[in-house]
């Protein structure tokens, strides 16, 4: 019964990530359970981690190539000491499935405060947030 679980979990990974990330209950179901301790894993916040940090690295280098996936640069510069210390809380033990779950929200949503924001109000209000949340 556990194995189901794990691959209904993989399946339907972005949708149980958005509901934690809404703040749901991870005890909610046996799905939403799997998928919190996979979130709260070690390795997949080291590797979120590391992706917020390689996006303050790239926002401040040269330009990504045409092809590439862009983020809001200016606002990434501007928030880039909280995005490191979001990537550095990451880390902390004791952290919670909804602030894992908001992070790959944040990483994830190339409509987001990452890849759209105007100005760095909304990307520093969304790392906020998600700081809060963990």
């Amino acid at each position: 019964m556990a194995t189901l679980h794990l691959t209904r979990g993989r399946l339907h990974a972005a949708r149980l990530d958005g509901q934690l990330a809404d703040g749901a209950d991870p005890a909610g179901s046996e799905d939403l359970t799997v998928r919190a301790g996979r979130l709260l894993r070690p390795r997949e916040r080291a590797a979120l981690a590391h992706s917020l940090r390689r996006t303050v690295a790239e926002a401040r280098g040269a330009p990504c190539p045409r092809g590439c996936v862009h983020v809001a640069r200016a606002a990434v510069r501007d928030c880039a000491p909280e995005l490191l210390a979001l990537a550095a809380e990451l880390g902390d033990p004791g952290v919670r499935p909804q602030g894992v779950a908001l992070t790959r929200r944040l990483l994830a949503d190339a409509t987001g405060p990452l890849y759209a924001a105007t100005d760095a109000d909304g990307l520093r209000a969304a790392v906020q947030g998600t700081r809060d949340a963990l």
